[in-house]
Order: C-alpha cells, then structure tokens, then sequence
C-alpha cells in the first residue's frame, strides 16, 4: 500500500464516521438519553479535532464536509430542542399578515376568531411547544418572523418539509459565515482555515443547522457587518449589523464598542462624525423598516413583557447567579431573581461601557476582542444560558488569540445533563465542570497575556 495514501484513506474513514454519528444525534438520540448524549457528542468533537487540525488547507474540502455533515441532519426533526414549533407557529402568523405579537398561542387556540384564522395543526404545534412556551408571547425579533414564514410564503404544509425550509436557510448562513470569515480572517492577518472550528465544529452543526436556532443567520449578518467595518464601510456595517440585531437582541450589547471604534481618537472628528452618521443612519433605517409593521397594538408591549422574563424569571445553566441565588435562600429564604437578574443585567451593561473606554479599539482586532469579552461577561452574569448561546462567544474568539470558547464548545453541552423525561433538574457537579473548564481557561489565558514576558539575556 502506497503509505502517502494512508493518512487520506484515514481522513475518508473519520469523515465516514462522522457522518453515522451525526446521523445518529438526528434520527435516533432522544434528549433525555444524556449518556449517549454526552458520549457521542463527546465523539464527534474529538473526531472533528482531528478532521480540523489535519485538515489539507483547502477551503473547498472544508467547505464540502462541512455541508456533508449538515445535509446528514437535512430530513430531521429536531429532537433536542422544541422550539422549532414556536417558529412554524409566529411564522404562519407572519405570513397570514399577521401580528404574531399580539396574542400568546394559547389565547388563539382558546378563541380562533382573534385572528380570524385557524392555524393548522395548532394543536399538535402547541403540544410541541410546550406549556411554557405556548403561555407566554413571542420574543422573537421582528427579520426572524420573517424568516419563519419563509416555509409558509412558499406553500410548504407539511411540518417536516417547513423545518427541511428552515434548516436550509441556517446552512446558507453557516456558508456566508465561512466565506465571510475566512475574508476576515484575512484582514487580520490570521490563517483562514481557522474559520473550521466554527463550520466543521458539531456544537455549531448540531445546535445550529440540526435544533434549528437562528444564532447562525445572527451571526452571518454581524460577520458580514465587521467585515464591512475592515473596510471602513460603515453604511454596509449599519445595515449588517442593525439586521443581527432585529436576529437575535445579543449584538445590541456591542454598540458602545461598535461607536467607540468609529469614534477613535487616532481619527480626525470630520472622520469619525462621518463613520457615525452613517453607521447610526443605516441602523436606524433597519429598525423603521422592520419594526414599523408591528408597531400597533400592544405587539412591542407583550414583546418587551416576554423579554423581561428572561432577566426576572427564567433560569438554565447558570453560573455566578446560581451562587448568588445559593446566598440568598440562606439569607432570606426565597428566590431573589426578581431583584438579582435586573441588577446583573446593570453590572453588564457598566462592564461594557468599562471594556468600551479602558481599551484601544481603534482596530477591528482590538474592538472584536473587546467584543468576545463582553459577551463573555453577559453569559458569566446571565440567569439563561442555553446551549446555543455559546456559538457567538465561539466564532468571536476565532479572530482573537483567546481559546476558551473553543474549550466551551465541547464543556457546554453538559447543560443537557438538566433534561430528564420527567423535566429539568440541574446538578451542581456538572455545572462546576462545565463553568471551571471554561472560565478557568479563560482566566488563565488572560493572566498568561498579562503577564509581562522576560527578555531574553544572551550569556
């Protein structure tokens, strides 16, 4: 046998391996299986290390792999998260013309004649739902109705060729954040093939394009907008970045940074004044255009209700909150989230503004490394922290130096140690590894580039 062929012949048999598992999370895993759960994702992630740091350097093989990978999930229902029948829901709404904010699904399957309307299979989408879910108003931003009613635009009836609709959207986006990346990359001088850790990573193929979460479609548009900002296109920024925003509220938390790097001082104020206008400009535009259809009723006020509850009454996967909840059932005797989430929420938005005015941001290196930390800071102080969230501190820190979101790609889905057929019920000891894993690699790795190094003396 010809030795040179061995190591490929390795990387076919890997990617064929890859390939069963993959297709055993979509067709066969159920999420209260967490032994199986935690062992084969642990199986995919190792595998995929290797697939990743022996790739051959060509995007094309990266990018087949990649879309190979996804395409093994294409005709699934998600098993792993239930939220995808919120999105066939608001979607027919949006597509029906429509105020998906203004009732919850329960109110509508109660009285149809709210909406005039009989939504199909609502029962069986609200069953799926869930209570929870189905009780409260949507929360989901105004672009992502949008693309909910895609499937519905379309015609599609059938729930399984709506979610085949939806997950190919998500692989789009994932493909636009390749491209988009591997060009930022290299603008900052870094290898392109870094961008794999994002594309070929299972936590991003499997939370993203296999549960159906739009993180990815976010996270394609603030790419495509920080690749804009490279270029000082601040107008194409505005539009990108304004569109993630009305994604997924997240990218909201980076506007003082965004501004300040406009707004750096190395820069004449004719300059930065200029870059600012129209940066806020193209923002303010995304946000009539989108916001303006749904402004009547109570649609923004039931919108902003349900956004409070993930700061005031929803809890999953915590870390410092769940300590803090710990010190006060000792102190007072009951849950003080209420009073606690608000006040996190406040330290983040002061530690942003901090980050914002104690650090150079005058580069796009400097102002996305700032940005990674920030969003660091939120999940660290946040009550909520679901599997997926992680995907924007992941693909972040893959244009810095810093690799503990890369760790957490892996240590996060012990969060699905808390699911169990008859609900959620967290473990302290699961949760201690996950968040000791990844902040104590990321308080390491801050202490390692602050220490200063020590000149070399020749003897």
């Amino acid at each position: 046998m010809n030795h040179k062929k061995q190591p490929l012949m390795l990387h076919y048999g890997v990617v064929f391996v890859l390939c069963l598992i993959y297709g055993y999370f979509a067709y066969f895993l159920e999420r209260a299986q967490t032994t199986y759960l935690l062992l084969g994702f642990c199986s995919l992630w190792g595998l995929s290390a290797y697939i990743i740091a022996r790739s051959p350097r060509n995007w094309r093989w990266d990018l087949s792999i990649g879309l190979l990978f996804r395409l093994t999930m294409l005709a699934a229902l998600p098993n792993l998260s239930q939220d995808f029948y919120r999105f066939i829901w608001d979607g027919y709404l949006t597509a029906h013309g429509l105020n998906p904010y203004l009732y919850a699904p329960v109110e509508i399957l109660r009285d149809p004649s709210l909406i005039d309307l009989v939504v199909p299979n609502g029962n069986a989408l609200v069953t799926g739902m869930g209570s929870l879910n189905a009780g409260h108003f949507t929360n989901y931003p105004p672009i992502m109705q949008w693309l909910f009613a895609v499937p519905h635009w379309l015609g599609i009836k059938a729930l399984l060729s709506q979610v085949i609709s939806l997950r190919i959207l998500l692989i789009a986006a994932d493909i636009v954040v390749f491209f988009a990346g591997r060009g930022l990359l290299k603008q900052l001088d870094l290898p392109q093939h870094r961008i794999n850790w994002y594309f070929l990573n299972p936590f991003i193929i499997i939370e993203l394009s296999g549960n159906l979460h739009f993180e990815g479609v976010m996270l394609c548009a603030l790419t495509l907008g920080l690749l804009a900002l490279s270029y000082q296109r601040y107008s194409w920024a505005g539009w990108s970045i304004g569109a993630s925003v009305l994604i997924k509220l997240i990218p909201l938390m980076f506007l003082p940074l965004l501004l300040r790097h406009i707004a750096h001082p190395l820069k004449s104020f004719r300059s930065y004044a200029k870059g600012i206008s129209l940066f806020m400009a193209s923002i303010t535009l995304v946000f009539l255009i989108a916001v303006l259809p749904y402004a009547s009723g109570y649609g923004w006020q039931h919108y902003t209700q349900t956004t409070a509850l993930w700061f005031t009454n929803f809890e999953f996967n915590a870390s410092v909150y769940y300590l803090i909840r710990w010190v006060g059932y000792q102190w007072v005797g009951y849950n003080l989230i209420g009073l606690v989430g608000p006040a996190l929420s406040l330290m983040v938005f002061a530690g942003i503004l901090t980050l914002a005015w104690a650090n150079d941001l005058s580069k796009i290196s400097g102002l996305i490394k700032v940005m990674l930390w920030s969003i660091a800071l939120y999940l660290l102080l946040a009550t909520t922290v679901h599997p997926w969230y992680w995907a924007t501190p992941l693909l972040l820190s893959l244009f810095t130096s810093y690799r503990f979101a890369i760790l957490g790609s892996l240590l996060i889905m012990l969060s699905y140690t808390g699911y169990h057929e008859s609900g959620v019920q967290e473990h302290a000891v699961w949760l201690t590894l996950e968040y000791l894993g990844i902040f104590g690699l990321a308080f390491y790795e801050i202490l390692k580039k602050s220490k200063p190094r020590t000149p070399h003396l020749a003897p």
